[in-house]
């Protein structure tokens, strides 16, 4: 697959900046817990040159668990992906809150 040149290294997500590096990271991380369809998307981001990538409430649940697999090993996400988890996990609580969730 050919990537496609950007002028930044980023893609936003959840409305956070994130870099190219650590939406590879999300991929992985993603894919360590069996969530290949959203690994694939995240990935296709910056493959295609996004510079905003849309999820889904599965999506975002997906990312969210990813996540805190980390927080749960005593080894806390760092940086944007910490700033991506506090969001998802603040919009989680109020789609709960909401009854969406």
């Amino acid at each position: 697959m050919e990537v496609v040149q950007r002028k930044r290294a980023q893609v936003l997500i959840a409305g956070l900046p994130i870099e190219d590096a650590d939406v590879l990271v999300l991929a992985r991380l993603l894919r360590e817990q069996q969530f290949e369809k959203t690994a694939q998307h995240v990935e296709r981001a910056i493959h295609n040159a996004s510079d905003f990538l849309p999820l889904t409430i599965l999506e975002r649940d997906e990312i969210l668990w990813a996540l805190d697999i980390l927080w749960a090993l005593d080894d806390p996400p760092e940086g944007s992906l910490a700033q991506l988890r506090a969001v998802l996990l603040q919009d989680h609580v109020g789609l709960l809150s909401d009854g969406i969730a």
